[in-house]
């Protein structure tokens, strides 16, 4: 620092022009250079490890701005950067301006492959707008095994009969008095009744002659044949709203296409809400009446 007596000089001009650094011989006795700008670190990582890739990361002085770039990896996509856990931008290109040292997380999720054609989306479950809108699917039951996972959500306890779904009357899922019910006719009526009312995890096994309700079965008198699988009965003064969820039907020995499907629900290219056949590439809109879609999966 250069003094005049015994005062330090803070500042010097020459003709105007601000001294920054003077000299005496070769040493400085007057610098009022601007401190250094200070550093920081910009550390960007990716979760899962090998999901993608990032750009952007290093060193920078303060006020620098910054972009950090990512990229996902075949069967990702991007869904957000992260710092401390937490969300700080939904943008792949992330803009700001350095303040201090900061650790950032690229995270990507893995793309689920579509198991239905391009334009359709597959839902968790569709549910008929009312009790006049249903769905025959055309399928049917002989010697065949039938899984599918259905639920009535708005169903009340009641002791008149709502249906579920029915083949032709010979098989009639319903729900009665807080349980639900298979009535199977065999030339006479056999009603069987498996657990109380609840989403319905359900196996009937027409060759086995088996009827299975969340874990719990019991046996059939006889096997027959049941056409025409409707969602629900479109007797709209004995149905329900019902879900579907999923409805699959294998016939050993048989390729017909009528006893073997897989049914998913989903919206077609069209908006349209029904189920599309995977064993036969085919969809099945609603026969009446609209279907509401759950939730895309």
């Amino acid at each position: 620092m250069l003094k005049l007596g015994d005062q330090s000089i803070s500042a010097a001009y020459l003709g105007g022009v601000k001294i920054k650094k003077a000299y005496l011989g070769e040493a400085v006795v007057f610098d009022v250079s601007e401190p250094p700008v200070p550093t920081y670190t910009i550390t960007a990582s990716i979760d899962p490890a090998g999901s993608g890739t990032v750009s952007g990361a290093g060193t920078y002085q303060a006020g620098d701005t910054v972009t950090i770039t990512a990229a996902p990896g075949d069967g990702y996509q991007f869904t957000g950067w992260q710092e401390n856990g937490v969300t700080v931008s939904a943008d792949a290109a992330y803009t700001f301006t350095v303040t201090g040292d900061r650790t950032l997380t690229a995270v990507f999720e893995e793309v689920k492959a579509s198991r239905l054609p391009a334009g359709y989306t597959e839902v968790e479950y569709i549910q008929n707008a009312n009790t006049s809108s249903y769905i025959n699917t055309g399928k049917a039951l002989l010697n065949s095994t039938l899984t599918m996972e259905i639920s009535a959500p708005e169903w009340k306890s009641s002791s008149t009969a709502k249906y579920l779904f029915n083949c032709n009357s010979v098989f009639n899922l319903y729900a009665q008095s807080s349980n639900i019910k298979l009535l199977h006719s065999s030339g006479s009526a056999n009603t069987y009744t498996v657990g109380a009312m609840s989403t319905g995890k359900i196996k009937i096994d027409c060759s086995g002659k088996s009827f299975t309700l969340n874990g719990n079965t019991t046996t059939l008198a006889a096997n027959n044949n049941g056409a025409n699988m409707t969602f629900p009965n479109k007797t709209a003064s004995s149905s329900l709203i019902v879900r579907i969820y999923y409805v699959k039907s294998v016939r050993a020995g048989d390729t017909s296409a009528t006893f073997n499907f897989e049914l998913i629900p989903c919206i077609n290219p069209s908006g349209v809400v029904g189920l599309y056949d995977l064993t036969n590439s085919a969809f099945i809109p609603p026969t009446a009446g609209t279907f509401i879609a759950g939730p895309a999966v």
